[in-house]
Formats: C-alpha cells, structure tokens, sequence
C-alpha cells in the first residue's frame, strides 16, 4: 500500500512538472509570435531615441589652386593657404598685369618663327602678340608696359631709353607726329648717336595699335635689359608689389603677390620672355611645381642659373 500511495505522489509531481513546463513553452511560443506582430504594427508605440543620420555630412574639398578655365592669373590662380592676395590700386600697372589675357589652359608658348617652345611650362602663357625677332625678356616687358599705357590713352607717357651713349630718350609723342629715328655720327666725338628725322613723306598720325607696334619694334632693336635697368626706379625686397621688375641681364615682371597673414611672407607670380623671341609665359617652381614663388633670405631671387641680387628688383614710375 505505502508504495502504490508513493507511486500516485510521484505520478502527480510528475504530471505537475510536466504541466508547468508546458505552459512555459506555451508562453515562449506565443510570446515570439504575438511579439513579432507588435514589432511590426504600424501602430504600436516606438521606444524613444536619438536617430543617427543615414549619411555623414560629407568634408567640403578644399579650393583648388588652379582653375584651368581661368583666363586671368587672378582667375587662374588661388592663394596658397594662409596667404591673401596683397592688394593692387584700381588702373595701375600691377591691376593690369593681374587681368592681363592667358591663353588657355595647358597652351605651348610659340616662338616667333611659329613654332613651339617646347622648353617652357604651359601653365600660363600670355596672350601678347610676338612682333618682332627681337622681342625677348626685357623688350616683353616693355611691350607690356607699353600695351597698359595705351590702354589707359596716357599715350604722352609712352617713352623708352636706347642703350647708346648719350641716352636717347625715345617716345611715342614725337612717332606720331611723322618723326623717324635715324642713327649719325656725332661730330664732336665721332661715336654713333639716335636723332630725330622727318621724312619727305611724313605726315601726322592718330594712336593706334598699327603705329604703336611699328614704335616699338624700333624700341626692340635698340633697348635691352641695361637699358630698362637704368630707366626704371629701384625698389626694396619688402615692398615688392605687382608691376616689380627683376633685371640682371635677363628680365622677369611680377604679375601678382600675396602675403602670409601671420607671418608676412610674401609669394609672387612672374612672367619672363626669352631667347629666341617667345611668347611669355609664367615661371613654376620646379619642384613644387607651384606657380607661386619665393624670394631667398637674403633677398636674391634663383632661376636655374640666374641670380636676381636683393639690388635688382625695379619699378616704373
């Protein structure tokens, strides 16, 4: 009897067990079932938390130093960072210089004979127009000047030295009233000496781009870099602006500068023609390959095998 009583005990502990067990999957079950539909019902209420953005806010890219389809070096070329552009009088010669005409992007410098330079950087090429054979470093220059004086109608302003001794002083007034150059033997010394002629044929002309480029031909074949040198005003290493000359034998004109504006060290933009005739075209650090160029410490400025000294930066005035 005691163990038929202790066998139904363990029966029901047995059947109870079984029960609770089954309700707890009974619950389980029901509870990933009617769970799911909760998570999926529109209606049901969401739990409450900061939503990350889908995307990140992507890094603005920084401005690019070149913009090819620039025409201008102020459109051309931004400012190393740090820097801004040191700024220019509105008509002044450096202002000129900053919107003067590039030919495209990635152009090749022409050598007058109308073949290419192909020993020059492409990143900027002036578009001046070749007139002459003798058109190198410092007679580009000077058409350069020329060109802005023109422009500006200051036409009583336009006027260059000859290198011979005593200095001819060579202007584009007198041009235009007929005048013509001509080269005689001076009597007291018996050295060659410029002076004026008029011609059976001479007559008065108005400015024009025609009688200007037939002026400065003439200016090309008796002016160089000595010359222009002596003509033009010195000028300090520090106050380097854009318009400057670097001249020591060759000639390079400043077309724009900038400034650190922690630091105050300024970076400048140069153009030069060459030997044989060329169009001008900027200058680019060779290694950086940066169109933006730096004086050395003392002043000098170095171009392959030229040295500018501290002494040789010029100015027109």
């Amino acid at each position: 009897m005691f163990y038929y009583a202790n066998k139904r005990r363990r029966n029901k502990k047995i059947i109870l067990i079984v029960s609770i067990a089954v309700v707890a999957v009974a619950c389980v079950v029901l509870g990933i079932v009617f769970g799911g539909w909760f998570k999926s019902n529109p209606k049901a209420p969401k739990a409450t938390q900061s939503a990350a953005p889908a995307t990140p806010t992507p890094i603005p890219e920084p401005q690019k130093p070149v913009v090819e389809t620039g025409l201008t070096v102020l459109e051309r070329f931004g400012v190393p960072e740090g820097f801004k552009r040191v700024s220019v009088t509105s008509g002044s010669f450096g202002d000129f210089l900053r919107k003067y005409p590039l030919k495209a992007f990635g152009s090749v410098p022409l050598l007058q004979d109308g073949t290419e330079n192909g020993e020059a950087p492409t990143v900027g090429v002036l578009d001046q127009a070749l007139i002459s054979k003798n058109q190198q470093s410092p007679d580009a220059i000077m058409w350069l000047y020329a060109e802005y004086l023109f422009e500006k109608e200051a036409y009583d302003e336009i006027s260059f030295d000859l290198y011979i001794t005593p200095v001819f002083h060579f202007d584009y007034s007198t041009w235009l009233t007929g005048q013509r150059l001509s080269l005689v033997k001076d009597e007291v010394t018996n050295k060659d000496k410029f002076v004026w002629t008029t011609p059976e044929d001479a007559k008065p002309e108005e400015p024009s781009m025609a009688s200007l480029r037939a002026y400065m031909i003439y200016v090309m074949m008796y002016a160089n870099a000595s010359s222009l040198k002596v003509q033009l005003s010195s000028a300090a290493t520090d106050s380097l602006a854009a318009g400057d000359i670097l001249v020591n034998g060759h000639a390079l004109v400043i077309m724009d500068v900038c400034v650190h504006e922690e630091t105050g060290e300024k970076r400048f933009i140069c153009a030069e023609g060459n030997t044989p005739a060329t169009e001008m075209y900027l200058l680019q650090d060779p290694e950086t390959e940066s169109v933006w160029l730096s004086l050395e410490e003392d002043g000098t400025f170095v171009k392959g095998d030229k040295v500018f000294p501290a002494d040789s930066v010029r100015r027109f005035e």
